[in-house]
């Protein structure tokens, strides 16, 4: 027997996963048609370039009119 007691370990994801709603996203990708840098744009939202070109292939034709 122990003396100390077992702890299970609990294992966090390395980097925790932000989720987007759709309108946050929609803004994104308005704030990069009107001029914006996507390396700026990307760095402020604190999502990867890759994430960035993702959504814009996901929401490209749904339009937020």
């Amino acid at each position: 027997m122990s003396v100390f007691p077992r702890i299970s370990r609990i294992r966090k994801p390395a980097i925790e996963r932000k989720r987007y709603s759709t309108e946050q996203v929609f803004s994104a990708l308005k704030q990069a048609d009107m001029g914006m840098r996507v390396a700026d744009l990307t760095c402020q939202m604190g999502i990867t370039q890759q994430s960035y070109y993702t959504w814009k292939k996901t929401f490209s034709g749904l339009g937020s009119e």
